[in-house]
Formats: structure tokens, sequence, C-alpha cells
């Protein structure tokens, strides 16, 4: 079996993730990360969600149909439900994990957060060990997110995972964020240290320059090199889901359906052009 390459509905923008489902298996996809969104708040795209916490089993058994129709699959949702040093967001999580689990997926993607004193990083692992707990249970695995705070680079998720030392909690590895967010550090060696503890990996590319959060069409940025990536993860023993996510410059927002769909169909020739679809 070929490694499992996904697209994330970031990736049509505005249009959000009903255009992907109808769109992405023409570009060379099958599979979509998908993300549950929080009732009531808005996404940095303003696209209307597919699941949110409000969701009824009806909603998504219309999902369901949806899916089928287009001939796509989901393979793992995004569950951002905020710090979980917050009791509150603990729940929303779990709510987050109830609706992604009616899919079947394996892997969703979720908050690691942030502590400002050791009693808040105990607090955090203990919650964090309760959302993994309530995962396990549901045959769900949480890829922590690499993001500002508890998980900024390799170093600080190595340490999370060795301290929380749970096996339904796993590591998010994103190419373009870790270059954003962190100064002076080599990427591939970055996953190179961290790879057996990922389960999960956001393919996105970079210009390299620490703030710059505009992760371009794949191959593009300059900075990532996405056959070393691929090369580490494979002897690492990796199958996926690589989830595929261009997002972030201003002009996004005057993209249309062709604009966005050119960039998915470049990204994905030029995954396949380094074997990322080899089986």
């Amino acid at each position: 079996m070929p490694p499992i390459l996904a697209c994330h509905t970031n990736s049509y923008g505005h249009l959000g993730g009903a255009a992907a489902i109808q769109n992405v298996r023409e570009a060379g996809v099958q599979y979509l990360e998908i993300p549950i969104r929080t009732a009531g708040l808005r996404s940095r795209y303003d696209d209307p969600p597919l699941i949110t916490t409000d969701s009824t089993l009806a909603d998504l058994q219309q999902l369901d149909r949806t899916l089928r129709a287009a001939d796509v699959s989901v393979c793992s949702f995004t569950c951002l439900a905020g710090n979980p040093l917050d009791p509150a967001n603990v729940a929303l999580m779990c709510r987050k994990l109830d609706l992604a689990s009616h899919f079947g997926v394996k892997w969703v993607v979720g908050d690691a957060g942030s502590a400002e004193s050791d009693a808040d990083r105990d607090t955090v692992y203990s919650h964090l060990r309760q959302i993994g707990d309530y995962a396990g249970q549901l045959g769900i695995i949480v890829c922590l997110e690499l993001q500002r705070g508890l998980c900024l680079n390799h170093r600080e998720m190595l340490r999370v995972m060795a301290e929380l030392q749970h096996p339904a909690l796993r590591l998010n590895f994103d190419t373009g964020n870790l270059l954003c967010f962190n100064e002076s550090i080599q990427g591939e060696v970055a996953l190179a240290k961290s790879c057996h503890l990922v389960k999960h990996v956001r393919l996105k590319d970079s210009s390299g320059r620490f703030g710059d959060a505009d992760f371009p069409t794949l191959g593009r940025g300059g900075a990532v090199d996405f056959l070393r990536v691929y090369q580490i993860l494979r002897d690492c023993g990796f199958k996926g889901p690589y989830s595929i996510e261009i997002a972030g410059a201003p002009s996004d927002g005057e993209f249309t359906l062709p604009d966005y769909q050119a960039r998915i169909i470049e990204s994905v020739s030029y995954l396949r052009r380094l074997g990322y679809f080899e089986r």
C-alpha cells in the first residue's frame, strides 16, 4: 500500500470543506483532513464548517453521504479545543473526539497547550492524560500539534512525550509551523530526532523566515526539503497520513476555485515526482 496522502480542507480557503469534498479527487487525492470547529467560533478563513460541536447525528450522517457520493474518505480530523489547562477545554476536546469517532478515524490533531509554571505543566499533563485515556477508548490517537506552547519544536515535543508516557498521545509534525515559530532550526534534523513518535504529518512549505505564516504551493517555498522529509519518514516506518496544507497568503481571500485547485494539483504532482505515492 502507498502512504496515505490527504489534503486539509484549509487548502480551499474561504470555499471550505464543501469545495474540498467535491474537487479534491480531481486534484489526485482521495483523503481529507477536516477540522471539527467549536460552535460559534469563526475560522481564520471564514469558511462554512462541515462539522461543529453542535452537529447532530443527522448532520454526521449527511456528511457521510456527501463523502461517499464524491468517493472521498476522511483520514483525520483537526480537533483544536484550546489549552488543556482549562478543564472546560478538556470536555470540549472529548466532544470533538466523539464526533471524530463516528467516522472511524485513527488520528486527530489536538492542542498540547501551554504552561507558565511547573504547576501549570503538571495540570496540563494531567488533563492531556485524561484526553488520551478517552481517545484510547475510542481507538483514536491524538497527535499533538506543533505550535506555540509546550510543543513549539522537536526538543519540547520530545520532552512532552517522555513526561506524558501515554500510548494514545503522539505528535503531529508540521513542516511549515516548525520554521514559522522557531529561529535557527533545521527542519530535517528536527524530524529525524522525533520521527519515531510522529503519527501525523502536515506537509506545508515555507520561506524559512521566522514568523512567516505564508505556506505556499509545495515546492515553491524553498525552505522545506520534501524529498528528505519523505526519506526520513519512510525509513522510520511512517505510512501516513501526510496532509497537504496550503494556506496563509493575504491574497488567498481573493482566490477562485480554479486558483485553489491549481495549487493543490501542482503540489500533488510535485509529491508524486518525489515518490510519495510509491508503494
